[in-house]
């Protein structure tokens, strides 16, 4: 990830504010430090790496924040340089998948709002991989109705038996994981399952299964359980899921 650094003399006691901003199509996320000249030079190069490797950010903003973004190269990182956003329909491409609101989740005259996670597997020991964790698309910038596509890698055997759990009702579309309805309160509804196909290949051998997708739509206005299905499925029918191919640090 590409990051700026910049530098400012406080007036009132000569120490530096520094500033080391992620450029993100709505804008910059920042780590904000301030500091003495002796301390500054243990904080630039390696330590400074260190830091920003074990922060976490994502990518978001409208269709036209994101065409500006996309015009200057310099800011993108490898794995988001073959994305493109689409406001109308609102949809997403990259590599060669594709995600899109399909009409259950769009608002008229909305203007959609793209969120890109990044994947990463333990903060812990400095492992954040820069691929694209998770693809969202809300109707506007509410985010009351979205349609999310997740990537989702099975766990290491190291992990507890309640993320292990969690993967194996992933995979076998037990609950949360089948599409029931999950209140998220103020009449917001959402459901989620994985896709058909990754859920295929993931039953053959759990063991070595590769990573699967999953879908997550929302409502709000206190949807049915028969709406929740209805844009779950177009929803589904709607996404093209890429290859392996994202572009990691």
């Amino acid at each position: 990830r590409p990051w700026l650094v910049r530098a400012w003399r406080q007036p009132w006691d000569g120490d530096l504010f520094y500033a080391h901003l992620l450029p993100v199509p709505g804008g910059f996320h920042g780590l904000l430090q301030v500091m003495g000249e002796s301390q500054s030079r243990s904080f630039l190069g390696q330590r400074m790496e260190d830091i920003a490797d074990a922060t976490f950010s994502d990518w978001d903003g409208s269709a036209s924040r994101w065409a500006e973004w996309n015009a200057r190269p310099e800011l993108v990182p490898t794995f988001l340089k073959s994305l493109q956003f689409d406001r109308s329909p609102a949809q997403v491409t990259w590599n060669d998948g594709k995600l899109r609101l399909v009409p259950d989740l769009e608002r008229p005259m909305a203007k959609p709002v793209l969120v890109v996670y990044p994947s990463f597997q333990d903060v812990g020991v400095d492992s954040v991989r820069l691929g694209i964790g998770g693809v969202g698309i809300t109707s506007d910038g509410t985010g009351s109705r979205f349609a999310m596509a997740m990537r989702v890698a099975p766990p290491g055997a190291d992990l507890s038996p309640d993320i292990q759990m969690e993967w194996q009702n992933r995979i076998e579309g037990r609950a949360p994981f089948d599409g029931s309805s999950l209140d998220q309160g103020n009449g917001k509804k959402m459901s989620m399952k994985v896709s058909p196909a990754s859920q295929r290949i993931a039953k053959v051998d759990p063991s070595v299964s590769p990573p699967v997708w999953m879908i997550s739509v929302l409502l709000d206005g206190a949807p049915t359980q028969s709406q929740l299905d209805k844009a779950l499925q177009k929803t589904i029918a709607a996404t093209k899921f890429p290859t392996e191919s994202v572009g990691r640090r």
